[in-house]
C-alpha cells in the first residue's frame, strides 16, 4: 500500500508523510474508517481486486498529498465509488439502498 502510494504521489506532484507505521495502526483497527465493516485480508480469483480490501483514500482527492490528515483507510470497493463518483455521490445512493432494505 505505501509503495504504491508513494508512486501514485509522485505521478501526481504530492507528498507523502504517512508511513508503514502508520499504515499498520490503522490495518489493526481491522475496519474501514468510513463503514465500520472488517477489512479482508484473503486473495480472491486471480484479477479480481477483493471489494473488502483495504486501501489509502486521500480525503480531498484534489490534495495529492498523503498525509496523516488527508489519508484514511477503507474498504477497496468504497474507494473505487468515491474515487469515481464523489462521496457526495455516493453517500445518498448508499443510504437509499440500507433504508430500502
Amino acid at each position: 500500500m505505501l509503495s504504491n502510494c508513494k508512486e501514485r504521489a509522485k505521478r501526481h506532484g504530492g507528498k507523502v508523510t504517512i508511513d508503514r507505521n502508520w499504515i499498520i495502526a490503522k490495518l489493526e483497527t481491522g475496519t474501514c474508517e468510513l463503514t465500520g465493516l472488517s477489512f479482508d485480508l484473503k486473495p480472491t480469483e486471480k484479477g479480481h481486486a477483493n471489494p473488502y480490501s483495504p486501501s489509502l483514500d486521500r480525503i480531498n482527492s484534489q490534495n495529492k498529498d498523503y498525509s496523516p490528515e488527508n489519508t484514511r483507510v477503507v474498504l477497496q470497493a468504497v474507494n473505487m465509488a468515491i474515487n469515481e463518483h464523489g462521496l457526495e455521490t455516493v453517500l445518498p445512493i448508499l443510504k437509499a439502498l440500507v433504508s430500502s432494505n
